[in-house]
């Protein structure tokens, strides 16, 4: 799915509802949307990267051997453990 098509179906949603992601596609276990961030998305792995190196990253230790070249620009949508516990 691209960004413009989540824009459209979150325009067709109540603004008010809570954003939750399910941790698989049966939606055994879901968990509450607690941040967003740009990603470098490599499908072969599954995994996220770095998309492009800053100043920032480099400083922190990041090289051209910590990207991946297959990935594809991606927005990430993080999950997080809920604030409140149902008891």
């Amino acid at each position: 799915m691209l960004v413009s098509e989540l824009i459209e179906k979150l325009k067709e949603t109540d603004g008010d509802r809570l954003v939750v992601l399910s941790c698989d596609e049966e939606m055994n276990r879901v968990l509450p949307l607690v941040d967003t961030t740009s990603a470098g998305y490599v499908a072969k792995t599954e995994t996220c990267c770095i998309e492009r190196l800053t100043a920032e990253l480099v400083a922190a230790g990041y090289g051209e051997e910590d990207l991946d070249k297959r990935h594809v620009s991606a927005f990430l949508l993080i999950p997080g453990e809920p604030n409140e516990k149902e008891e």
